[in-house]
């Protein structure tokens, strides 16, 4: 009971220590950047920042100058028009991509949900002590943070569709050995792979949604993993 509450003490630690290394960084993106001071809000089609171009048609050195005004980089990307998670004018392509790669995202929140039904018929079927519930209901949260460290390095290595496909491979390997187990190691076994291929596709999942999407259409799709997840926990419940 000890060693199982010290992994879940663990892990809350590890994830809040990643939250606030987060928001640490988001701020720090935010503070760099800031518009310098005195640079005008006002224009949004051109900025007021003028460059002093030479007039080539004076040729020599007795040519004229003139001020010419800089178009703004904002009129080259277009805005995002609704509210919300607007998907609307997204290429058809992007959108396919973004809706399967939050699918790792929807497996977790329902492996999430399910193992409060789940683990009934378990601890009756192995006849689990207390303590290796504990292990068991835990051992998924503790094997996603491996799996999320080394999802970085490896997604740097091989590609982030890649990684997303090992990740689900592993996930498939973790079912498929806990649906075949006969003895509480190897269900462990199998919930341990599950959560190694879990934390590897939610680190890499917003990287490819992210780096896949447009612009305008960016917040919202990235924003699909955290609503799959939220589906799958209530799928697994209305499962429960």
């Amino acid at each position: 009971a000890r060693l199982g509450m010290a992994m879940m003490a663990t892990t809350r630690a590890l994830a809040l220590a990643l939250v606030v290394l987060c928001v640490a960084g988001a701020g720090a993106r935010s503070v760099g950047s800031a518009p310098p001071l005195g640079a005008s809000s006002a224009g949004r089609g051109t900025s007021r920042l003028p460059l002093l171009v030479a007039n080539a048609r004076g040729g020599g050195g007795g040519g004229s100058t003139a001020l010419r005004e800089r178009p703004s980089a904002r009129t080259s990307e277009p805005t995002a028009s609704g509210h919300g998670l607007d998907f609307r004018g997204a290429p058809w392509f992007v959108l396919k991509c973004a809706y399967f790669s939050a699918l790792d995202a929807m497996l977790l929140g329902y492996d999430i949900g399910v193992i409060s039904g789940v683990i009934v018929f378990i601890r009756e079927r192995f006849k689990l002590s207390t303590h290796e519930t504990e292990v068991f209901a835990s051992a998924i949260n503790s094997a996603a943070i491996f799996g999320s460290l080394g999802a970085g390095w490896l997604s740097d290595r091989c590609g982030r569709k890649s990684t997303l496909f090992l990740s689900s491979t592993f996930f498939t390997l973790g079912s498929a050995v806990m649906a075949a187990a006969m003895t509480f190691r190897t269900l462990l076994i199998g919930r341990l792979l599950q959560g190694i291929g879990i934390g590897a596709g939610l680190l890499v999942a917003p990287m490819f949604i992210s780096e896949l999407s447009p612009p305008q259409y960016r917040g919202s799709l990235v924003t699909l993993s955290e609503v799959s997840l939220s589906l799958g926990i209530l799928l697994a419940y209305v499962a429960n």
